[in-house]
């Protein structure tokens, strides 16, 4: 799981993305649960969805026009 960080706190930079451990979408270690419930109020922190892209393909006019 990747959390992006908003705000400065406990050695981390706003801005910085922190691969944190994970079980499911619950994060293992007590201070990114608390963190992550804080960042509904204040905003520190929040979750990076990662989206995978489609990959599309170019049609190709084969009519010869």
């Amino acid at each position: 799981m990747k959390i992006k960080i908003n705000k400065n706190f406990s050695g981390h930079k706003a801005g910085d993305i922190v691969n944190i451990e994970s079980q499911g979408d619950v994060p293992i270690e007590n201070f990114w649960r608390r963190r992550l419930r804080d960042s509904a109020i204040d905003g520190c922190c929040e979750i990076v969805i990662e989206t995978k892209k489609k990959k599309t393909t170019k049609e190709v006019d084969t009519n010869g026009e």
